[in-house]
């Protein structure tokens, strides 16, 4: 208790931070008791149940009800938890082995729920909450989850794409979810399951916002025609996924780039203390490291396929962060080196990108055998690209469509043992905690990339 944070607004029973931090150990012994008396009997006192809901603007000079955000005292709403259903809710909560006495204090606390909306100094009257989880809960991230959960089993059967014969037809964290499959009919089939389970639970799938993409090699990727709720769906080339772009020819080039615009966005921001004369060079370039570097290949790098074209473009703004610090034009065609020499470092930011692949691929192996990463990692995705369509290709007399790309596993090989073990070997070293630690600690030690 004495580690929460002070200042904070108290509920509607007036009571704040500092009043209970004051108590003590007599205080913290006190709400020990009474919150273990609401648990054995299940049954929460009507005032707990109760919260006060002020209206925080969106944007400034926002007049309508949709721009404002409702906060309550105890907890905020948002649109997409405000869709689940309590009574809905009750009989999932049934439907699966929770104890008695957890389950009767949710029910109490939920079912029992009430809420009024204080706008200036009046408060209108209290009214019950039928929708909706307390999202400042602990328990509310848990239960959305087994939620979603249970509207996502009812594709379990359906087909998706199928790596080393395992089916995998969508993929969730939180509140985005991907549905995956190797044709048009297929993921239109576990779209309209998925909808329709969605609307008989009250959690209604907003058409808007869902997009549907198409996955190839080619170019000019296929026409994808999907409808939900009777709307047409929007089809993207590429789309975020929890801050990484993802894109329909699978390359992680497009987020590179746009990973290298947000830096050097950061990084202009950064204009007063890069021109200064008082601040010196080395504190310039570890101000850059900490504050560009973790925009640049800090998040997500671990994805990253490192081909020749994605060196070559992090290099190259690794060594325009350093010019812009030492005031070099471009028109004195000062190279790389001497840049280097300059600044006092080496190049270290494909070096830091191997570091967290490795130590990622190691945490895989050593901590995750029978996780989906490790089968996303090392499966094999069927599909054309293989060595009876290659031979019958040579046969008809028609031309590949090229070599293979560089893999991800390959590109970290490569990377980490400059080529001189295979990916079976490497896998192999991986899997072992202090090799893995050796590979780590050479990729960091090398002069180059």
């Amino acid at each position: 208790m004495k580690m929460m944070n002070h200042g904070r607004a108290a509920g509607p029973d007036g009571i704040t931070i500092e009043a209970l931090i004051a108590l003590g150990d007599w205080g913290i012994s006190q709400i020990t008791d009474l919150l273990n008396i609401i648990y054995d009997n299940g049954e929460i006192p009507e005032e707990m149940c109760k919260s006060v809901f002020i209206m925080l603007p969106k944007k400034e000079g926002a007049t309508e009800c949709s721009l404002h955000r409702p906060i309550s005292l105890m907890s905020d709403l948002t649109k997409l938890l405000l869709r689940i259903n309590t009574t809905n809710y009750a009989k999932i909560l049934n439907s699966i082995d929770i104890d008695g006495k957890d389950l009767s204090v949710v029910r109490n606390l939920y079912w029992d729920q009430a809420a009024a909306t204080r706008i200036d100094d009046k408060i209108s009257e209290y009214i019950p909450i039928k929708r909706g989880v307390r999202q400042g809960c602990v328990l509310s991230p848990d239960f959305f989850n087994i939620y979603s959960e249970m509207i996502l089993r009812n594709i379990y059967d359906l087909k998706g794409i199928r790596i080393d014969g395992v089916n995998i037809n969508n993929l969730h964290y939180a509140d985005d979810t991907v549905l995956l499959a190797k044709s048009v009919s297929e993921l239109q089939a576990i779209l309209n399951v998925v909808t329709d389970a969605r609307m008989e639970t009250g959690l209604d799938l907003n058409a808007k916002k869902t997009e549907c993409m198409t996955t190839s090699k080619n170019a000019d990727p296929l026409t994808c025609n999907l409808t939900s709720k009777g709307e047409k769906n929007k089809q993207v080339s590429s789309f975020k996924y929890w801050g990484y772009t993802i894109s329909s020819n699978g390359k992680c080039l497009p987020e590179v780039k746009r990973r290298i615009a947000i830096a050097e966005e950061a990084f202009f921001r950064m204009r007063p203390i890069i021109k200064s004369n008082t601040i010196s060079l080395d504190l310039k370039v570890r101000l850059t490291k900490t504050y560009v570097w973790s925009i640049l290949i800090m998040y997500g790098c671990e994805r990253w396929t490192l081909d020749k074209e994605t060196i070559r473009r992090i290099e190259a703004a690794e060594m325009w962060f350093l010019r812009r610090i030492l005031k070099i034009s471009w028109a004195e065609r000062t190279s790389n080196e001497e840049v280097l020499r300059r600044a006092g470092i080496k190049k270290e930011a494909v070096h830091i990108v191997r570091k967290r692949q490795l130590s990622f691929v190691g945490h895989i192996y050593i901590y995750r055998k029978d996780d989906l990463e490790r089968l996303a990692l090392t499966g094999r995705v069927q599909g054309k690209r293989d060595r009876v369509t290659f031979l019958q290709s040579l046969n008809q007399g028609k031309r590949d469509s090229g070599r293979q790309r560089v893999t991800f596993l390959h590109s970290l090989n490569q990377g980490v043992t400059q080529g001189t073990r295979s990916k079976t070997e490497f896998l192999r070293l991986a899997d072992d905690r202090e090799e893995c630690r050796l590979m780590t600690a050479d990729v960091c030690n090398r002069p180059g990339n």
